[in-house]
């Protein structure tokens, strides 16, 4: 018998075949993985900045007045309650810095009925939720 000096067809076809296999699921598991710590930036981001407000706020604190502390914090043309139902609206763009247009992200804050402040932040263009209504609990500006 003849020794051969090559690869067969199949044998090649083999190869590429697993070759592709291997590098689509590989660039699949980067993109998931580069938009998963996209995400995960811009919720630290935004976390930093909602424990710098929930800071803020009980500095500010002094039993039985209520202070505009959102006010010295983020200035007067910052805040926005367009509506009237209690809900201030803070706008940051990109680079996660205040805005006073709706550049990126809307930071919602309120306080509930038992004084709990309540943070939420959301994308404007895509409307998909950063942070839903995290709770910092019920001790300021009341009984």
């Amino acid at each position: 018998m003849k020794k051969q000096k090559g690869a067969t067809l199949v044998e090649v076809l083999v190869a590429v075949t697993v070759f592709a296999i291997i590098s689509i699921a590989m660039f699949t598991s980067f993109l998931i993985m580069k938009k998963m710590v996209a995400k995960q930036k811009e919720y630290l981001e935004f976390e930093i900045i909602c424990r710098d407000i929930n800071h803020y706020s009980d500095k500010y604190y002094i039993e039985g007045i209520e202070n505009d502390w959102d006010l010295e914090y983020y200035g007067a043309k910052a805040r926005k309650d367009d509506n009237g139902d209690g809900v201030y609206e803070v706008y940051y763009d990109f680079d996660y810095c205040l805005s006073e247009t709706e550049q990126a992200y809307c930071l919602e804050y309120y306080y509930t009925d038992q004084n709990e402040l309540i943070i939420s932040v959301y994308h404007n263009e895509t409307k998909r939720i950063i942070i839903d209504k995290l709770n910092y609990g019920g001790k300021r500006y009341g009984p």
